[in-house]
Parts: structure tokens; sequence; C-alpha cells
């Protein structure tokens, strides 16, 4: 969570100055070769390292996806939207936590990179 924060003192700026959908192609891609680089590490290091990529371009997507939903619905709709962008957002996230340590034990920590990767 730490280069999910970081990572957006530059990404945001530069999402504001060159546009968004470039930065969060840029960021989805970088996720991709980091999940798939994670699979295919062979120390604790390399591991780590990766994982921080991934942070790095998750944190610019949390931060896009309010500024998208604000410029894309009128004043009135705001709110909702947002409520249900952060409550889908959310749910999502606790799901995810619930099932992914009985996904980890059945298919292995390496798969479910392979498996992210592809969804």
């Amino acid at each position: 969570t730490l280069t999910q924060g970081l990572s957006n003192l530059v990404l945001v700026p530069l999402a504001l100055a060159i546009g968004r959908r470039p930065v969060y192609l840029f960021a989805n891609t970088v996720f991709l070769l980091a999940v798939i680089l994670a699979a295919n590490c062979t120390s604790y290091d390399q591991h780590l390292a990766y994982r921080l990529m991934m942070g790095c371009s998750v944190g610019v997507g949390q931060s896009l996806v309010p500024l998208m939903v604000t410029e894309s619905f009128f004043l009135h709709q705001r709110a909702t939207c947002l409520s249900w962008s952060g409550a889908i957002n959310s749910l999502f996230g606790l799901v995810w936590g619930m099932f992914v340590p009985n996904v980890v034990g059945a298919v292995g920590w390496r798969n479910l990179y392979y498996i992210v990767s592809t969804s």
C-alpha cells in the first residue's frame, strides 16, 4: 500500500498532464508484466520487487476511477455513482480476500499469478 500511495504522486499528475487513458494503459501493462515475472521468480528479493511493481501500477487505478466518475456523470448523479464505485471496489476486495487463501491452497501461488494475468 505504500507503493500505491507513492506512485500516485507521480502518475496522477502525469495523467492530468497527458491524459488518463495512456497512464491507465501503461499502469495495466506494468501490472501484467509484474504478475508474469512474479509467477516466474526464483528468490524472495525478486518476488518482493515484482510485488512492489504491482503496487505501483494498482495505485493509479484506484485514484483515477473517481476522477473518471466525476467527469462522466452530472453533478446530481456524482455522489450516487461514487458511492457505488467505492462500494463495489470494497466489496470485491473483501470477497476476493475471503476466497484467495483457498484458491492459493488449491492451485498454488504461482498458478494464481497466471490466473490473475489472464483475467
